[in-house]
């Protein structure tokens, strides 16, 4: 997936996936890890994916330390399980998780979403009992920067640990013309933009807006050269002044109908102009029916 997440994947718990105030937020250390290993049975991967937070909750740390020492233990039998997701719309936790305005009192009315790529914490139960603390326990020390709670009312603060530049590629162009409704002009001024300030992928073309009527068209030329010749077959030949060439008022029609739509290319245009067509029609007799 080359596009940024809305959230950096940071912001949120390795083990329980749950949102991290910053003064919350602990590094998953050799201990924490150890305590991880033994809890679940397989240890922590995937540290170094763009798709896996790296970083932990106090109180993840300080329930995993306390279960080694033989005090209370997680309330969960199988940690969060971290996957690649297939996209930033149906398969991102990143993305979908809403954090914006969320602090320390507030964090507890978070939605948090369950994809494919990132399967929420399953708990304790008859079938998946707690584990028996390990024997030797020597290893286990307290962290003197573990608070399990904190009184702090800080507003939540995005991580920034990830400052590397993202290079746009032609699918992140495409979706951002397209989320922003641009004209063929807007779209390439746009893309001529990113390319002088070095932010598009190599491969990433910008003058492909040039020319995107011919798929969606199917012909590489105007809407008013490819339906001037095309009309005579399907209306009567006293709907107007008709003409091989652009005529007079064939070129205002169109004119005033493009300045309607602003230079967008829609569906909609032809069938305004097949409207006035029919409506140009002065000896038409109509009769209501029932």
């Amino acid at each position: 997936m080359p596009r940024v997440c809305v959230n950096h994947p940071d912001n949120f718990c390795y083990i329980c996936s749950q949102l991290i105030i910053k003064s919350q937020r602990r590094n998953l250390t050799p201990l924490v890890k150890n305590c991880f290993f033994n809890y679940f049975g397989f240890p922590v991967r995937n540290l170094d994916k763009t798709w896996t937070p790296s970083v932990c909750c106090a109180q993840c740390v300080s329930l995993l330390t306390s279960w080694a020492k033989g005090s209370p233990h997680m309330p969960f039998a199988v940690p969060m399980i971290w996957s690649e997701q297939k996209d930033h719309v149906s398969d991102c936790y990143f993305c979908q998780t809403s954090i914006k305005g969320i602090n320390h009192t507030s964090r507890h009315t978070v939605n948090y979403p369950n994809f494919q790529s990132a399967q929420r914490p399953i708990p304790h139960s008859d079938d998946l009992p707690v584990p028996q603390t390990p024997v030797n326990t020597d290893d286990v020390i307290d962290e003197e920067n573990v608070s399990e709670n904190s009184d702090s009312d800080l507003t939540f603060e995005p991580s920034t640990s990830n400052t590397a530049p993202h290079f746009v590629n032609q699918n992140d162009l495409n979706d951002l013309v397209r989320n922003l409704d641009l004209s063929k002009r807007l779209a390439e001024l746009l893309a001529s933009r990113f390319h002088d300030w070095n932010l598009l992928e190599k491969n990433t073309r910008i003058s492909v807006y040039r020319k995107r009527h011919t798929h969606n068209m199917g012909c590489s030329m105007s809407l008013k050269i490819h339906f001037l010749p095309f009309h005579l077959d399907f209306f009567p030949q006293n709907l107007g002044a008709i003409s091989d060439e652009h005529g007079e008022r064939f070129h205002q029609d169109i004119s005033n109908m493009e300045k309607r739509y602003q230079g967008k290319w829609s569906p909609n245009m032809l069938a305004d102009y097949c409207w006035t067509l029919k409506r140009d029609v002065p000896d038409a007799k109509y009769s209501r029916k029932s």
